[in-house]
């Protein structure tokens, strides 16, 4: 299954440079994945730590680039560590240029990540991501998973992801969709019980 993640790091890798943000080193997290997309185009990263090693080491409250200059950026599992992740959100639309894009990820149902060097302070529902987002031109949502998957996913302790999960309850799909006819609507329907959402947004 092909998800708006997979629709979006594909739009992004089309750009001559893209920046990923909180990133560290590159190609960090799930990005190794998409490695190959980016072959010939560059994909920088900023970090406010330098001990992650990121192709620049910069604040995301003031993004060493100038106005309208970017095409595409990444977010992804940072808005939850800030303080201010809507000053954050302000500032993202300030670097991209009229049309670029933008990949967010966030967490709703997710354990506490805090470190030693960084918090951890919220959780966002699809409303709060629209909200924070709200100057953007278009934004698509996609629930990262379902109740079933989330459950799991706790479950599981999070060692699992959550495509593997969905590829393991592949062969149940037709008892999970009967289940959700049940549940449309109520607070256990597809995307309102998630561990997270993608979001992919255009300025």
């Amino acid at each position: 299954m092909v998800t708006l993640r997979d629709r979006a790091i594909a739009r992004l890798s089309q750009n001559p440079l893209t920046v990923d943000l909180g990133g560290g080193e590159p190609f960090q997290k799930y990005l190794g994945r998409y490695r190959r997309l980016f072959e010939g185009r560059k994909l920088l990263s900023v970090d406010l730590a330098a001990s992650r090693r990121p192709s620049i080491v910069g604040d995301i409250y003031r993004l060493p680039f100038a106005t309208a200059s970017l095409d595409g950026v990444i977010c992804a599992s940072v808005l939850e560590h800030l303080l201010e992740p809507g000053d954050a959100a302000i500032e993202i639309g300030r670097a991209l240029k009229p049309g670029g894009h933008a990949f967010v990820y966030v967490p709703f149902l997710f354990p506490d990540h805090a470190a030693s060097d960084y918090g951890d302070y919220f959780r966002f529902t699809a409303g709060g991501l629209r909200h924070l987002f709200r100057d953007f031109s278009t934004i698509e949502i996609e629930a990262r998973d379902d109740y079933v998957g989330a459950t799991l996913r706790f479950i599981t302790g999070f060692k699992v992801e959550s495509e593997t999960i969905d590829r393991g309850l592949r062969p149940l799909k037709p008892v999970l969709d009967a289940l959700a006819i049940l549940v449309k609507g109520s607070p256990l329907g597809r995307g309102r019980q998630t561990t997270g959402f993608d979001a992919f947004l255009t300025r």
